[in-house]
């Protein structure tokens, strides 16, 4: 992906740091658990689909449920942890940077 430099930058405010209270809070949004203490306790359905009566379901169809459920939790993991990978990229040098860093190295 090629982001414009405003951004790169709204990625860097947003999501950047070691200590990320944005992506924690999005993390807990996307991916409750009932593990976690800070999880209200009307929240727990989601992490377990407790609404989903598998019972009705014909097997086939409540495993390609799980499935997806598993391929929908993985590419939100995947997503935030390239949002935090992007935020925290060095800025990339522009055509004149790079010139003028060369010489500099150049010089020694």
């Amino acid at each position: 992906m090629l982001f414009s430099k405003e951004e790169t930058k709204l990625l860097k405010t947003t999501f950047g740091g070691e200590k990320n209270e944005v992506l924690r809070l999005i993390r807990e949004v996307f991916l409750p658990s009932l593990l976690d203490p800070k999880v209200p306790v009307e929240f727990g359905a989601n992490d377990m689909w407790m609404d989903i009566d598998f019972r009705g379901i014909p097997a086939d169809e409540a495993k390609i449920i799980a499935l997806a459920r598993q391929d929908t939790i993985k590419w939100i993991i995947g997503s935030l942890v390239r949002l935090k990978q992007l935020s925290n990229e060095p800025d990339a040098l522009t055509a004149a940077e790079i010139a003028e860093k060369a010489k500099l190295d150049s010089a020694k």
